[in-house]
């Protein structure tokens, strides 16, 4: 088996998930949601939220991502974003890491 290097620079890498011949990713600890695409380039989104350990691959193309103080929607195409879940009855969300 042979590994080859795709990205660097980065330095806690989380919740890998593939879309179509692109990967999506984040980086817990240095902060930021990130597509790396078949051609070697990388998107980034969201560069100031750290601790985002879990990605999910929306049907309608967002990513909903699971944070440490709640879970949030990005949309790709548009760059927005907002919050999914911020609280669980009443109390602000506990956080999650993976999805």
């Amino acid at each position: 088996m042979h590994f080859r290097q795709v990205a660097a620079g980065y330095s806690f890498l989380e919740g890998p998930r593939t879309q179509g011949d692109a990967v999506w990713f984040t980086d817990l600890l240095a902060g930021g949601v990130f597509r790396l695409n078949a051609d070697g380039t990388t998107d980034a989104f969201l560069a100031e939220m750290h601790h985002v350990g879990g990605v999910c691959l929306n049907h309608d193309g967002r990513i909903v991502l699971g944070g440490s103080d709640a879970h949030y929607w990005l949309d790709p195409v548009t760059g927005e974003s907002g919050i999914v879940l911020g609280s669980v009855n009443g109390a602000k969300h506990p956080g999650s890491n993976d999805m």
